[in-house]
């Protein structure tokens, strides 16, 4: 005779034991009045992967500097086009625009916000070059911990 061997199966918030024989399991389940489904059997699986601890305040850097460079680069950009096409506009409909002061408001936002955008996209690659720093720095700690 097979040596048989119990599991203790939770269904739902019963527990219920199982016989290690798969044909019995169900009479096993129902003799005990609880309902029968279906066991989970979790596997876990390892994994590996390299991690960088980062302060919270280099975090919260990233973020508030995320938002900053993406409205300083769009006032600059709707400045610079708006100061742009008004410009164009203006040149082409206008006499001796140059005395125009509308033009030269132009002429005017159009630089201001070349300069804003300017700012916001180098705020961009600051952080950018701040988070590929602290990337590369991990990268060769890694490589040199496997030496």
């Amino acid at each position: 005779m097979a040596k048989r061997s119990a599991r203790l199966v939770r269904v739902g918030t019963d527990p219920v034991v199982v016989s290690g024989d798969d044909s019995n399991s169900a009479s096993n389940t129902a003799s005990t009045g609880a309902a029968i489904g279906a066991a989970i059997t979790h596997r876990y699986h390892d994994r590996e992967e390299d991690v960088v601890g980062v302060n919270v305040r280099d975090l919260q850097d990233f973020k508030s500097a995320s938002v900053e460079e993406f409205w300083q680069f769009l006032f600059g950009q709707f400045f610079c086009v708006g100061g742009f096409w008004l410009g164009i506009e203006r040149l082409l409909t206008v006499e001796q625009a140059h005395k125009d002061a509308l033009f030269l408001f132009c002429l005017v936002a159009f630089f201001a916000g070349a300069i804003i955008a300017f700012f916001g996209y180098r705020q961009l690659q600051r952080r950018q070059t701040r988070i590929d720093k602290i990337i590369n720095s991990a990268i060769r700690q890694a490589k040199h911990e496997k030496q």
